[in-house]
């Protein structure tokens, strides 16, 4: 496996990915009413170095993507034939450690029960609140607090 940033070229990919997901699915059109179009997506990656690709055997098999000035992980999707490969804890772990170079506590929001909640719980994420009220019901807001540094003594 190989991770890098994610280039223009990868915009295409990237929606496959996400509208091939069967948990959390959304389609282009609903994509496009909460303002994630491929435009918006290639802005991000021409501006910020907050998107990710994982690649295996030179595709792109999973993506993540930060919001390093609020301290959100935006989104993580791996294509559903890749699942279980480890791309998906990879990319978390680049996007966590992105993240906690600004923040003491870091979110994500997601379905309450999906298994992207049961992922995220695994790997020490935990359910602060429910979501703000623009999402959906059953959404929720998750938090990871930045680990504690070793005591160096005295």
């Amino acid at each position: 496996m190989h991770i890098r940033l994610a280039v223009p070229a990868d915009v295409p990919r990237i929606f496959d990915i996400r509208t091939s997901v069967h948990d959390n699915h959304l389609g282009l059109d609903a994509l496009a009413e909460l303002g994630i179009t491929p435009a918006a997506v290639l802005e991000q990656i021409e501006h910020n170095a907050n998107t990710w690709v994982a690649e295996l055997e030179a595709r792109v098999q999973g993506f993540a993507m930060v919001d390093a000035a609020e301290g959100w992980l935006f989104a993580l999707f791996v294509d559903p034939l890749c699942a279980g490969q480890g791309i998906g804890s990879t990319l978390l772990s680049i996007a966590e450690s992105s993240l906690f170079q600004h923040h003491q506590c870091i979110r994500l929001e997601t379905a309450v029960n999906s298994p992207a909640a049961r992922f995220y719980m695994r790997r020490g994420w935990v359910r602060s609140n429910t979501a703000p009220a623009k999402s959906a019901p059953e959404d929720a807001i998750f938090t990871k607090n930045a680990p504690i540094p070793p005591f160096a003594g005295a």
